[in-house]
């Protein structure tokens, strides 16, 4: 090697290369499933168990890479140094702190990341990202249901694409550097698809998600399809723990019988499994006794949601929406009553602050996340902001990403 290369590899040691990454532990990191991209600055978003967003400078990004690549430790910090000129002392230090808060966050969610781990506070959705972190694929609108509040307008027949098509844009999907994928509708599970889809998916490298009426999981042995193509987790729509409360919102006679039955088969599965509700004029007034019977279902978390404004929304919304003093009134039982019981409760609905402050009573910063932390894919392959707004972005096999 010239002077001139040995200079310039001093100088101007390579850069960890742009791209997603995932990490599957083994050994005492059992348990641990990372997603790391590297964005063009080389700094990193790492992803901890489909659950935490982690946001690294450019040396813990390496450092990342590395532990991911399952680089030998002794390796991995000679490569650091040499790239950064650190001491061993320091880069030492740095990896196991890096390993220690990752192994942390994978573990629980019971402590203060700031106060106990040192991390530094970013402000939500100041993040701006090459992709979303979440995609979701409407495989379908068709659905058994008929719900009275549907975002989608109601279950309608359209151009579907094939497997093969759907299998192109997962392709796709991890070329830009998205983590995870939600499966969703429509009824997705009507695609008989979906278990290679997701399998796809999995072999890919992706979490993967579905969110569902759960009509079709009282059926055990599909649910052991999806545990077997790797499904992640599922969201499962209970509207009620009244079974004509939850007919009359899904406006299909019987549908809260396959419901319930579906989640009692999904709980025992090694798939996380979630509820969500709409909050309406139905269901508000005694849906403390709703968390008890998803208490006694033995999901995992619960959540719920105000009106999405698209869709069938506009037509009853007088009818059927609550008013943000009556959210007012109602979230605080709900959030005593899931702590009482052990349940995560997790809140979706963006507000204005001046009106209705989620933070203040312990929800969570609540904002519109739709073409930045997610966005959509529909059936005809048109890229949409969310899967509640329907203006096409463009097209994920024929435009390129940047555009």
């Amino acid at each position: 090697m010239d002077k001139v290369g040995y200079l310039s590899r001093v100088f101007h040691p390579p850069k960890i290369p742009h791209g997603r990454y995932t990490y599957r532990g083994r050994g005492k990191f059992t348990g641990l499933a990372l997603q790391l991209r590297i964005e063009p600055d080389s700094k990193g978003v790492m992803v901890i168990n489909a659950n935490t967003v982690l946001y690294l400078n450019e040396t813990a990004t390496a450092y990342a890479y590395f532990f991911m690549q399952g680089t030998p430790e002794t390796v991995l910090l000679k490569n650091v140094r040499r790239m950064y000129r650190v001491s061993a002392k320091t880069a030492q230090k740095d990896y196991q702190n890096l390993v220690y808060t990752v192994s942390t966050l994978a573990q629980t969610e019971k402590v203060c990341p700031v106060s106990f781990l040192d991390i530094k506070s970013v402000e939500p959705f100041t993040q701006q990202y090459s992709a979303p972190l979440r995609m979701d694929l409407a495989l379908t609108f068709r659905c058994q249901n008929n719900c009275i509040h549907c975002y989608a307008g109601g279950p309608h027949e359209t151009t579907e694409l094939t497997t093969e098509q759907w299998k192109r844009v997962i392709d796709r999907l991890q070329q830009i550097g998205v983590f995870i994928l939600t499966f969703t509708g429509g009824e997705p599970t009507l695609r008989e698809d979906l278990p290679e889809l997701l399998l796809y998916a999995q072999n890919k490298g992706m979490v993967t998600g579905l969110v569902t009426n759960g009509r079709k999981l009282r059926d055990k042995a599909y649910v052991e399809s999806l545990e077997k193509a790797g499904l992640d987790f599922v969201q499962i729509t209970l509207e009620s723990h009244k079974p004509g409360i939850h007919d009359l919102m899904t406006e299909a006679k019987g549908s809260w019988k396959e419901t319930v039955e579906g989640i009692r088969n999904a709980v025992p599965s090694k798939i996380y499994v979630t509820t969500n509700t709409t909050l309406s004029q139905h269901n508000a007034e005694d849906f403390l006794e709703t968390v008890d019977f998803l208490k006694e279902l033995g999901v995992a978390a619960f959540g719920c949601n105000s009106l999405i404004y698209s869709g069938k929304a506009n037509i009853i919304n007088k009818e059927f929406a609550l008013s943000i003093e009556a959210l007012s009134e109602l979230l605080p039982g709900i959030r005593d009553k899931a702590n009482q019981l052990g349940l995560k409760f997790l809140w979706y609905t963006p507000t204005q602050y001046c009106r209705f402050d989620p933070v203040k009573l312990g929800l969570g910063v609540k904002s519109c996340t739709a073409a930045m932390v997610s966005m959509c894919v529909g059936p005809d392959t048109n890229v949409y902001p969310c899967q509640s707004y329907f203006e096409s972005l463009g097209n994920i096999l024929k435009d390129d990403w940047e555009k």
